[in-house]
């Protein structure tokens, strides 16, 4: 069985060619379509459209025996009667929830206090609920859905979104127990019903593209990743990219403080932490060495990071520097700011500080880790993302979190494009 599997990234937008369960063929492309302004994080939709097409061409999507999507949660597009867009993707990162709204709290503070669901900007119903509230519904708006959502019923002409439950709950207001939005807490905040996109707990196939080959609705990128990165082999990721996550799979419902409780697939859950700065911290770092560079009138290296992970690793644990990398804050308390601690006259070396920049990421992580029950049983730890497969230095920084665990890295460079073809290979297309 040949199916395509296609990642609506933040930067990258990749496609693989799954054949009875191995990788054979990959395309990725450069998310080249982002707008930014004022708090605004945008995406053109359309043309993230064609780069998928793209993507579908170059992977001969005419042999294909069906078509997976999965990409980035939590963001919304809206979509008119015929099913395309009448506004740009707004993405994850976008912070107008983070804006006063009414007696000192923000859009996202105003949801929570006042539905009980958690809410943080970038939430598509926080989108939804500053929008309402601004009028900033887009003219001939009937309903909204998350950019990977939008790329499927784009290519199966649907003029209707279908979401799964990953993406559903990704958008906020969403009840675990009825397995779809909370129209009473919709209600409690002013918002228009109708322009609720329908949830199904089930990956199924939407349509066809080009009139023959299956199209499934999209899963969510951190559900995708975890099924790649885990299936038959562990219960417990450890995912560092642009952004991370710690995810753990759980056969029941659990709720726990700190941690989002997501629907993953075939009846089960996922436990999960959140970095929003995630893998991209490092970049900080990077940044500041490059721009001091230039400012002395040097050329930055190409191999910039590499030689940032040498320095790191030669300098090691021990030099007492300690790097918060919270630099976009938290979900729940997005006013945080990273911070560096622990400089003495001796530390504040390139190589120490570089390390405490990779420990930090981990430990955000870790700190999650902690939080979570029963994670003993977990047993082997998958460890995937960019960020760790192309750095030893954040593959020793896990280790030696995590010693007595075993640690699988993940040889798969686009796991949730894979995690949602092989999926629907495993469990749809059969």
């Amino acid at each position: 069985m040949r199916v395509i599997g296609i990642d609506t990234g933040t930067t990258t937008i990749s496609g693989v060619l799954v054949e009875d369960g191995r990788l054979t063929d990959s395309v990725t492309l450069k998310n080249d379509t982002k707008k930014e302004s004022d708090g605004y994080r945008l995406q053109d939709a359309d043309r993230i459209l064609e780069h998928c097409i793209s993507v579908l061409k170059r992977l001969h999507a005419e042999k294909a025996d069906g078509i997976a999507l999965t990409g980035q949660m939590h963001g919304i597009v809206y979509t008119d009667a015929e099913g395309h867009a009448c506004s740009d993707a707004v993405s994850w990162q976008d912070e107008r929830g983070n804006r006063l709204y009414r007696d000192q709290m923000t859009y996202s503070a105003y949801m929570s206090r006042f539905t009980g669901y958690p809410a943080a900007s970038g939430y598509g119903m926080v989108t939804l609920f500053h929008d309402t509230v601004n009028g900033q519904i887009p003219a001939g708006a009937v309903s909204f859905c998350t950019i990977p959502d939008y790329i499927a019923m784009r290519l199966c002409q649907r003029k209707k979104p279908l979401i799964h439950t990953s993406m559903a709950q990704s958008l906020g207001l969403y009840d675990q127990r009825t397995k779809g939005f909370d129209l009473q807490a919709a209600d409690i905040l002013g918002l228009n019903k109708q322009y609720l996109p329908a949830v199904t707990d089930t990956v199924c196939i939407l349509g066809t593209y080009q009139g023959s080959i299956p199209v499934l609705c999209a899963l969510g990128d951190n559900q995708a990743s975890v099924y790649g990165a885990c299936a038959g082999r562990s219960r417990l990721l450890v995912n560092i990219g642009t952004g991370s996550q710690i995810s753990l799979i759980c056969d029941t419902y659990r709720k726990v403080d700190g941690l989002d409780t997501r629907p993953y697939v075939d009846g089960q859950y996922l436990l999960s932490g959140s970095s929003l700065c995630g893998g991209s911290a490092y970049d900080v770092l990077a940044r500041l060495v490059a721009d001091t560079l230039q400012y002395f009138g040097h050329e930055v290296p190409e191999d910039l990071l590499q030689r940032l992970d040498t320095a790191a690793m030669n300098a090691a644990e021990g030099s007492g520097l300690i790097v918060d990398t919270r630099f976009l804050g938290t979900r729940i308390q997005p006013e945080l700011t990273g911070r560096i601690t622990g400089i003495n006259t001796a530390n504040m070396t390139l190589g120490a500080l570089a390390y405490a920049f990779a420990d930090g990421v981990v430990k955000e992580l870790y700190d999650f880790y902690e939080l979570m029950p029963d994670k003993e049983e977990a047993g082997e730890i998958s460890v995937s993302g960019n960020a760790v497969r192309n750095s030893e230095l954040y593959r020793m920084i896990i280790r030696k979190y995590f010693p007595d665990r075993i640690i699988h890295t993940s040889k798969i460079r686009e796991e949730a494009a894979y995690g949602a073809a092989r999926y629907a290979a495993d469990r749809v297309l059969i």
